[in-house]
């Protein structure tokens, strides 16, 4: 056979093999069944890889397991148990979505194994992990000063918090405008839970009406200041300011 036939034969083979390639991702498999409601298939797809020590296999399991609400059949205590083995084989290896998750997992245990989730989540924040920044900003800006159920007494201020969820947030992390709105919305003032609910609005392209009663808080010359300052806000991060419709409580 001539080099040309041999060339052809080979690009003939892949072609035709492609498609099968590309549809026996487990992972993708496995999200599709997970949509679909299969929860158990979606377990049973992507086990055999994360067994094999795919961390993004063995982080989606863990994830399945967590998220199950005992869809899995097991109990939602084994179902816990196993999703933490998971999140730890994962993290084990450096997959940093796998330590947020076993981060925020440990925080909810005793005083040792959540300072050791709150180093978790911390190294992850300060190397500049902006979901990292987020829920450690979250859990220290609603929990400062507290103890945890399990015995933790949480480290920092309000303040620590709300630094690094504004940390966040200058990255544009969809999940640090969340919580500072939030935040500010119970724990705040209403100029700034103004200001953050005009910017999640935008930031989520969502055109849910913002709330009258956080208006009315407020004069009109304040209203105007604030959504100057959204304006400036979103134009530096590449958004374009939308000033808001409003509703009632």
């Amino acid at each position: 056979m001539s080099l040309s036939l041999r060339l052809l034969s080979v690009v003939a083979v892949l072609i035709v093999s492609w498609p099968f390639a590309a549809a026996a991702d487990p992972i993708a498999e496995a999200r599709r069944a997970e949509e679909a409601g299969q929860h158990r298939r979606a377990i049973e797809i992507v086990r055999p890889l994360a067994e094999k020590g795919d961390p993004r296999a063995q982080h989606m399991l863990g994830n399945l397991y967590w998220d199950s609400g005992t869809r899995s059949g097991l109990s939602d205590k084994e179902e816990k148990r196993r999703a933490r083995i998971w999140f730890e084989k994962s993290a084990a290896q450096n997959y940093k979505p796998a330590i947020r998750d076993l981060g925020n997992v440990l925080l909810g245990g005793d005083p040792s194994e959540a300072q050791r989730g709150y180093d978790m989540l911390l190294g992850l924040a300060r190397a500049g992990d902006t979901r990292a920044q987020a829920a450690l900003g979250h859990f220290i800006a609603f929990e400062a000063g507290k103890v945890t159920p399990g015995g933790f007494r949480v480290p920092g201020t309000a303040a620590d918090g709300l630094k690094w969820l504004e940390r966040a947030a200058d990255q544009k992390e969809l999940f640090a405008v969340d919580y500072l709105y939030w935040w500010h919305l119970q724990r705040g003032k209403s100029a700034d839970a103004y200001f953050w609910q005009i910017v999640v609005l935008v930031m989520h392209r969502s055109y849910e009406p913002v709330r009258l009663d956080l208006r009315n808080n407020l004069t009109k010359n304040e209203i105007a200041s604030i959504e100057r300052r959204a304006a400036t806000w979103l134009d530096a991060h590449g958004y374009k300011f939308r000033r808001p419709t409003y509703r009632r409580r």
